[in-house]
């Protein structure tokens, strides 16, 4: 069973093919970014970083069954050796 990953091709001509990515758009701006005034790109990009690593190293997610990101690869990956 090959591996689960983010799926990056895709062919969407409106926003409503892509609700999974305009919807994570929204968290990112809406947590990450509109409450900081960055002074500089360097600053907002490595907030960026950041926030990727907190999404998906802490921050539980429904649809894997509340679990991170990363905890549900290493689940995924543990039952499909």
């Amino acid at each position: 069973m090959p591996r689960p990953s983010i799926h990056t091709d895709w062919h969407s001509k409106s926003h409503e093919q892509n609700g999974h990515i305009e919807s994570f758009h929204h968290t990112l701006k809406k947590e990450y970014i509109w409450p900081y005034d960055f002074e500089n790109y360097q600053e907002a990009e490595i907030a960026i970083w950041k926030a990727f690593a907190d999404y998906n190293q802490s921050r539980i997610h429904s649809a894997p069954g509340y679990m991170t990101p990363d905890e549900f690869l290493r689940s995924w990956e543990m039952t499909n050796k």
